[in-house]
């Protein structure tokens, strides 16, 4: 039996991405978590983001005890104002003026952003986009003879308008003349979140419920080279604070142009528009260490769609967050393609889970086939994507010139191959990706690693899988700070358990 000593960090070590634990599911948001369990209970949450921070504490119980992280919204780089046309700083002294004189909080907001806002040729920066569909609720009341039963409908209401997003600088109104809220974190945020989420934080009665962290929108247009620098001096004074608060921080909507802002998120969202996937290889290329998700917008009445960009996020272990349907406007969750792939949609999670557990090694071209490898040996797996008969050659070194072990794609059939001289060759059949792993003889336990668990205040859990192939136990001794715990876990071939 193997022995296991893990010496545990203290629960407020502060996030720094090297202790963010997988994923274990898709990243949603605009939908609950309890909502989106009942209506998919099959498919596993990874992560959710909460937009309004007020509603967070209607999640974070759920949230908790179904071990799923929770992230609030934090606006630092952007005012949205919608009007019939693109906006300009004359808009907003027009709009100032007819602010109601007792709704405080707006017109220093816009006062703000007229004397701080980031200024080019006389005119606050910014940039404009059609406005995107609004969701209204009605309800219906359905009688039957248990009584009458109140139905809550959706509606998809489409908009003429302009969004013009008039951009900030989060550090560029002087201290001194801050409001007190803003003070907590040395930021002007226009829309103070952050403050608001601390105040429902101190509501609640129970301590141990919390939130794992807060995320950024990244303005998804880049502007100029200026603001670029404004964003990553901000990003990096930001998560600076975040981070000795033992929060985390995901930096989301980026695209190619802002793809380096990554390097401040422990978790990175970058956005997918239409059928291009080029960004999620360059993204997984310039992070390889880090937990990454993509944002989709697309035709999701077209089943392939789905399929092709779970296809490439596989590929690169990047996990799914799926937004708008182009043509209904509706959220996804609330689409029947939705459930109409939930299978595929599963099996895809299910693996990119897996191979964020064995880390983004290397990319490589063999015979004009993609191969990824995550993890070295023995924790190693090997995605491809081809189409068509492949005759695959790999350097027995990666295999540390051991030959002890079979090779299994995700279905767990086997995959036959040679051995000769420093070369393991095998033939295979693709229609576009397969995951080969490597199974070692016997029983065969790894150490995943310890990470925080969704709060600071739970405490931490340490995590070990069996990559062999035959069942078997572990004894784990845990350390913290003097005091020892002794237990004994019992793995099965491709198992995980974890220690909290």
């Amino acid at each position: 039996m193997s022995l296991f000593i893990i010496l545990l960090p203290s629960s407020k070590v502060a996030a720094s991405g090297g202790n963010i634990q997988p994923l274990a599911g898709i990243v949603i948001s605009n939908i609950s978590p309890e909502s989106f369990n009942l209506k998919y209970p099959d498919i596993p949450i990874g992560l959710c983001k909460v937009g309004d921070p007020v509603s967070l504490s209607n999640n974070e119980m759920y949230a908790m005890s179904h071990n799923i992280p929770l992230y609030t919204s934090v606006n630092l780089f952007y005012y949205a104002f919608s009007s019939s046309a693109p906006a300009d700083l004359n808009d907003l002294k027009s709009y100032y003026g007819k602010i109601p004189q007792e709704d405080l909080q707006e017109k220093d907001r816009v006062e703000s952003l007229m004397l701080y806002g980031v200024r080019k040729n006389g005119n606050i920066l910014s940039y404009s986009e059609k406005k995107e569909p609004e969701i209204e609720i009605t309800y219906k009341t359905i009688s039957s003879r248990k009584g009458p039963t109140i139905i809550p409908e959706r509606h998809v209401k489409f908009s003429n308008e302009i969004v013009t997003y008039f951009l900030l600088d989060p550090f560029g109104k002087p201290e001194k003349v801050r409001m007190n809220p803003f003070e907590v974190t040395k930021i002007y945020d226009i829309n103070p979140s952050f403050y608001n989420t601390l105040v429902v934080r101190n509501q609640n009665e129970n301590k141990n419920v919390d939130f794992s962290g807060f995320y950024v929108d990244v303005p998804d247009k880049f502007v100029s080279q200026n603001y670029f620098d404004i964003e990553r001096t901000s990003l990096g004074k930001f998560s600076s604070y975040i981070h000795s608060t033992g929060k985390s921080l995901i930096v989301e909507n980026l695209i190619e142009e802002t793809l380096p802002l990554g390097e401040f998120g422990d978790i990175i969202g970058v956005k997918v528009d239409g059928n291009t996937f080029d960004i999620l290889e360059k993204t997984r290329l310039q992070f390889t260490n880090k937990t990454i998700f993509a944002t989709y917008n697309g035709d999701f009445s077209n089943s392939q769609n789905i399929q092709n960009f779970l296809n490439q996020c596989i590929l690169y272990g990047i996990y799914p967050e799926f937004l708008r349907d182009a043509s209904t406007g509706e959220f996804l969750y609330y689409e029947n393609y939705f459930a109409q792939n939930g299978k595929i949609i599963k099996d895809a999670i299910d693996k990119i889970s897996l191979l964020n557990k064995a880390t983004f090694t290397k990319e490589s071209l063999v015979n004009d086939a993609r191969i990824v490898q995550f993890g070295k040996y023995p924790f190693v797996f090997f995605v491809i994507s081809y189409n068509g008969e492949l005759k695959l050659n790999l350097e027995k070194s990666l295999f540390n010139n051991n030959s002890d072990f079979t090779m299994l794609d995700y279905n767990n059939n086997s995959v036959n191959f040679t051995i000769k001289d420093n070369s393991i060759s095998m033939d295979i059949s693709l229609a576009g990706i397969k995951v080969l792993r490597v199974v070692p003889d016997g029983f065969y336990p790894i150490y995943l690693g310890t990470f925080l668990m969704n709060s600071s205040n739970a405490g931490s859990n340490s995590s070990f899988i069996n990559i062999g192939d035959s069942s078997g136990s572990i004894d784990v001794q845990f350390n913290l700070k003097g005091r020892k715990q002794n237990e004994t876990l019992s793995l099965k071939p491709l198992s995980e358990q974890s220690f909290y």
